[in-house]
């Protein structure tokens, strides 16, 4: 692992979330307003998938929602930062955590039948050979939700003063910043079919459903 980024990477407490959400009204209702969306995204998915896998899971507060809103599905969380996932293995026994790297994921191809991959990318030092990873590890017909920020002229300016204020651990984190079109197009090349396409977040934020042909 690159320590640069490493050292970037674990500048953010691993209970940032669980601290955060309650302590901060702007992180509060960006997250809640993340989980709402992907939850009206997901509801329509028809069969419900069996495993489920999320990238850059944290310390697990996506991932558990997951868990919660697909009861009867095998629930993955994967992370690199190792403090927060075996929080996040404490804080959600249900869920399958691991510690592992989203360049090389530690599973067989053809495992997942849903991916989800929010505000995760745009961290990583090689957005494409992640893409293409994922596609290896989901199913066919597999699913993938993929979500960040829109890296728009607002956003930019907004994510200026955040990380110079209460937003200071994820100063430098943002290594690979991909606004809508260049996201989309890397969907494209990895060969990946796109589903849907939603703006949330006052268009701060985009997530795309893509299908694994």
């Amino acid at each position: 692992m690159n320590k640069k980024l490493e050292e970037i990477w674990y500048q953010v407490p691993p209970d940032y979330y669980e601290k955060g959400l309650k302590t901060n009204l702007f992180q509060f209702i960006w997250h809640t307003w993340k989980w709402l969306t992907m939850k009206k995204i997901l509801q329509n998915l028809n069969p419900k998938p069996a495993k489920i896998l999320d990238i850059g899971c944290a310390s697990g507060h996506i991932t558990a929602k997951l868990a919660i809103f697909f009861p009867q599905t095998q629930v993955y969380g994967l992370d690199s930062y190792e403090r927060a996932v075996r929080l996040g293995q404490k804080l959600h026994p249900e869920i399958n955590f691991k510690v592992g790297d989203a360049h090389k994921l530690p599973f067989t191809a053809g495992t997942f039948d849903l991916i989800t991959c929010v505000e995760t990318l745009e961290h990583l030092e090689n957005p494409e050979i992640a893409m293409a990873e994922i596609k290896r590890v989901l199913k066919k017909k597999g699913k993938l939700l993929v979500g960040q920020d829109t890296d728009n002229k607002l956003f930019r300016l907004i994510w200026f003063f955040w990380t110079k204020g209460r937003g200071k651990v994820w100063r430098g984190s943002h290594v690979h910043p991909l606004n809508v079109k260049e996201l989309e197009k890397l969907i494209i090349k990895t060969g990946l079919k796109i589903k849907l396409k939603m703006l949330s977040h006052l268009s701060l934020e985009i997530f795309f459903l893509v299908v694994k042909s």
